[in-house]
């Protein structure tokens, strides 16, 4: 009899731990469930608005960065194609510039001239420096905006021969030059002199004013 009841005791314990074996088991699914749930509700309303935020500003970063190297691509080839030609002509540049000044050069291209009359025997007695701004851009050619110009006079009396001198030395000078009116005429100062006549010329004078200077 008592070993009748203590199988039946042994029986209500084992079916009691199954039982408790058994609702754990359904917690640890029910909590793996939710935890399965909750990560899915996680990934759909949290992290995949973030992740497609971040893919589109990546994407944007990248397409900027493409349109930036085609813009940078053509003016990177321009530096590189000015350094080439710089490189090809400087050492003409002294050339370049003395033909072309970047400046007006007033007081050198005084010392030319000057050189010029004497060379050719006219002494002259001024030269007349036209800095009237408005009427030098007038002056200035509409095609290069970087060219400027100014104008000088020069009134002298002299012989014809030497006259042409001075004219064969303007033509042959390095610095652009442009005469732009030739005036040899008579009048009683020289009449009463052989072979003397008065000269004079109006000269454009050209120079670069790189955009830098502007």
């Amino acid at each position: 009899m008592i070993k009748t009841k203590n199988l039946s005791q042994k029986k209500a314990l084992f079916a009691y731990l199954e039982k408790k074996r058994n609702s754990k088991k359904f917690a640890k699914s029910v909590e793996t469930s939710a935890s399965f749930v909750l990560i899915t509700f996680f990934l759909i309303f949290a992290i995949k608005p973030t992740a497609y935020t971040i893919s589109s500003l990546l994407g944007e970063i990248k397409a900027k960065e493409i349109l930036s190297q085609q813009k940078l691509k053509p003016k990177i080839q321009n530096v590189i194609q000015a350094q080439q030609n710089f490189a090809l002509i400087q050492r003409d540049y002294h050339l370049i510039n003395a033909s072309l000044p970047d400046s007006p050069s007033y007081s050198h291209l005084a010392t030319q001239l000057l050189g010029a009359g004497y060379q050719s025997q006219v002494p002259f007695s001024k030269i007349d420096f036209n800095f009237n701004q408005t009427e030098n851009q007038k002056l200035a050619s509409p095609l290069s905006p970087n060219l400027n110009l100014y104008q000088i006079s020069l009134n002298q009396p002299t012989r014809f021969s030497s006259a042409l001198g001075l004219l064969n030395q303007i033509f042959s000078n390095r610095r652009l030059l442009e005469i732009e009116k030739i005036s040899l005429s008579r009048d009683q100062q020289t009449e009463g002199i052989t072979g003397q006549i008065n000269l004079s010329l109006s000269i454009k004078v050209p120079y670069w004013q790189s955009y830098e200077k502007k």
